[in-house]
This record gives structure tokens, C-alpha cells and sequence, in this order.
């Protein structure tokens, strides 16, 4: 998955781990930065794979965006369920059309068609992009985003009772608000509770929770300031759901399973 962002004036896009696979099977010149960080990049544990890396050279951020196999994240985020099946759908009916004309090929052909299987596989990661976005919003997984706001969602409050203003915004993790000093300046406990405006951008933020994510509920709200105090992080936390989500509409009851085919 990849995040476009713009972050203290700075155009960069943010990568998930689990996507640097891909790479490989592309058939353009790959900037050195990304393929060095690629290269570089230890992994600790299975949950790695949830990450991203950040990048920043116009050349990076170009190349990625015009790699259409791996889904931006801020273009399907708001999406439903129906909508994210209907689309790994579409990349699974592709990848399957590939594997029918693969057969069909001798193996004398099919040494001279490696593209092929680039292309499968590379559909597949879409598919696989796709599913995390799904599981996030139900809570399977937690993908682990860059604290910083989303520069296209709009400032909520500023509250001119400080000295120095201070913003708050929502963040590209999920269910986060941010408040912040535009000036990147510290910010203090004293400082926040002077901030007249905080529970009306709480419940802003909850209501779009809700209806950006049919799967938004019974959660619990979290404060703290980050360790450079330089963010007050607002999370509405959710449970960790392990099995399979039950959603009630009016009419009947409807099982959503993890499987996206």
C-alpha cells in the first residue's frame, strides 16, 4: 500500500514493507533510493510486513505513483466492503485470465513470456493490499501508519485562547486525531487544557469515524503526548476483533468473512 502526503511543506509517500516484493518484478528503472531502502530494511517479525517507509525525492514519489499494482491507501480507505470486494474482484478475474493463457503455452513459449508471471504475481499483491485495507477496518489487523496528519483532511479547531495556537487535525492512521503547534514547538499538558475547542473536535472526529467505517464501535478514548511532545494523540481505540464480524442491518443479518474471492 502506499499514502501520498505532504508533510511540513514536503511532498513524500509513505510504503508499506509488505509491498517491497514487488519490486523485482518490475520492468522500469527503479530509483536507487527505494531499491537501497528496500535492500536495507531488517526484518524483526512477521508484523513488519505492516509497515512503511517514508520517501521523500521527487523521483521516488513519481515512480511510485505511477505503479499502479500497489493500492493508494487514501483512495480506497473510505470505501465499503462491497466496494473493496468489488475491486480485488476485478484484480482477481485479471490475474485468472493470465493463468488460462499461461496453460496454453508451450514451454518453449513460456520461456520466452516471463512477464506473465510478473504480472500474476504483481495482481496478487494488489489483491493482497485490498484485504489489508479491509481487515484494518474490521479490526483483524493493525496497520502501522506514520503518526502525522493527513494533509487532505481539513484543520478541525484552532483555539486562539493560547499564546501559541494550537491545530488539531486528523491523522493518516485511522480513528487518530493530532493536536500540534504549526511552528513543529513543544506542546504541554497545561497548554492542552486550555484547549477550549478539544471536545467538539472529539465528537467531529467520532462522527466521521462512523461513517467512514460501518465497523467503527464500542471504543474507548486514549490521550497522551508523543515522546518528543511535540503531538497530544487523541486514538479512539477499538477491540482487536478474532473472529469473523456479524453486522445487523434492518433486514436481516449478514456474515462478512475475511476472504475477499
Amino acid at each position: 500500500m502506499k499514502i501520498f502526503n505532504r508533510d511540513n511543506g514536503i511532498d513524500k509517500v509513505y510504503v508499506q514493507v509488505s509491498d517491497f516484493t514487488t519490486f523485482q518484478k518490475v520492468d522500469k528503472p527503479i530509483p536507487a533510493g527505494i531499491y537501497l531502502k528496500a535492500m536495507n530494511y531488517k526484518f524483526q517479525s512477521n508484523d513488519d510486513k505492516y509497515n512503511f517507509i517514508e520517501y521523500t525525492k521527487p523521483e521516488e514519489i513519481e515512480f511510485f505513483r505511477n505503479f499502479e499494482y500497489i493500492v493508494d491507501y487514501k483512495e480506497v480507505k473510505d470505501k465499503t466492503i462491497t466496494e473493496l470486494q468489488r475491486l480485488a474482484k476485478v484484480a482477481n478475474d485479471e490475474a485468472n485470465e493470465i493463468a488460462d493463457l499461461w496453460n496454453e503455452l508451450t514451454p518453449e513459449e513460456k520461456k520466452l513470456n516471463p512477464n506473465f508471471i510478473k504480472k500474476y504475481t504483481l495482481l496478487h499483491h494488489k489483491i493482497q493490499d485490498y484485504a489489508f485495507v479491509l481487515w484494518n477496518k474490521q479490526r483483524h489487523i493493525k496497520l502501522n501508519m506514520p503518526l502525522v496528519p493527513d494533509s487532505d483532511a481539513h484543520f478541525i479547531v484552532e483555539d486562539n485562547n493560547n499564546a501559541e495556537p494550537l491545530l488539531c487535525q486528523a491523522s493518516i492512521e485511522p480513528n487518530t486525531l493530532l493536536v500540534y503547534k504549526e511552528n513543529g514547538h513543544t506542546i504541554s499538558e497545561d497548554e492542552i487544557n486550555n484547549f477550549a475547542l478539544l471536545g467538539g473536535a472529539i465528537e467531529w472526529q467520532a462522527d466521521i469515524n462512523k461513517n467512514d467505517n460501518e465497523y467503527f464501535r464500542n471504543y474507548h478514548i486514549t490521550k497522551k503526548l508523543s515522546e518528543d511532545k511535540k503531538l497530544y494523540i487523541i486514538e479512539f481505540v477499538q477491540p482487536e476483533y478474532t473472529e469473523d464480524l456479524v453486522k445487523k442491518p434492518h433486514d436481516n443479518t449478514k456474515v462478512y468473512n475475511k476472504n475477499l474471492n
